[in-house]
Formats: C-alpha cells, sequence, structure tokens
C-alpha cells in the first residue's frame, strides 16, 4: 500500500537575480505566490557573485510549508524559471535572471554548498525566527 504525504512539510527557497534584480525577483515572487499562497521572503540582500563574472545579485528565502512531493517542487521551480526566460545556458555565461533552489524540504538539506555562504545563514535566521 503507497502512503500519501498528508502532513505539511516545510520548504525554504533561495532566489536570486543579477539582472534586472529587483523586476526579476518581484516576478518569481509573484509566481511563487500562485503555487504557495501562504510563502513569506525574508529581506532581499545585495551579494557578490560566486565563481562566475557578472554584476551583483539580489538574494532573498522564501519559506512556506506544504504536501508536495519533492520532484513536484522542483518542477514548478523550473517552470517558474521558465516563465521568467532564466535557463541554464544564461546561467553558465552569468547572465541570472532568475535563480530559485530549493534549500530545504522537512529535515533534508540541499544546494549544501550554499548552506556555508554567509548571506544564506543571516537570511535563514532572519526568516526562521519571523515564521
Amino acid at each position: 500500500m503507497e502512503h500519501e504525504i498528508n502532513s505539511n512539510i516545510k520548504i525554504i527557497f533561495s532566489i536570486g537575480s543579477n539582472i534586472e534584480q529587483r523586476k526579476n525577483i518581484d516576478e518569481a515572487k509573484r509566481l511563487l505566490n500562485e503555487y504557495f499562497p501562504c510563502i513569506k521572503y525574508s529581506t532581499s540582500l545585495w551579494t557578490d557573485p560566486i565563481n562566475i563574472i557578472s554584476g551583483q545579485f539580489l538574494n532573498c528565502l522564501g519559506i512556506t510549508e506544504t504536501t508536495l512531493a519533492v520532484d513536484d517542487i522542483l518542477n514548478i521551480l523550473k517552470r517558474i524559471e521558465n516563465a521568467c526566460e532564466s535557463s541554464h545556458e544564461d546561467h553558465k555565461s552569468g547572465h541570472v535572471k532568475v535563480d530559485i533552489d530549493l534549500l530545504l524540504y522537512g529535515n533534508t538539506k540541499y544546494h549544501i554548498d550554499d548552506w556555508n555562504r554567509p548571506y544564506i545563514h543571516i537570511l535563514y535566521n532572519e526568516i526562521c525566527n519571523s515564521y
């Protein structure tokens, strides 16, 4: 017998942009709100790029709860990035309209290297204290 997830699981996303940052972050949030109406966002922080040559990034985190499976969430995030006309090829060349990553699903951390970035710690503490 298959078990369906029927309890809410806490999820945290990171959202970043280095092109028309405020506009693209706002659009990503608008689209995320359509899928996750109870999502709350951290403040946004400007950060220097890591491992690419580009302008500064604007970053924030989103936190909410869901009954969706991880694969469903990852598909939603890809759809939102595509709707924002942000592609993997553009990211490779340092043009990041929107990058949305799932950082936490329940007790499971994703994008482990990102957790070592100081701005993630700052925003994570902020968002968890206000949620």
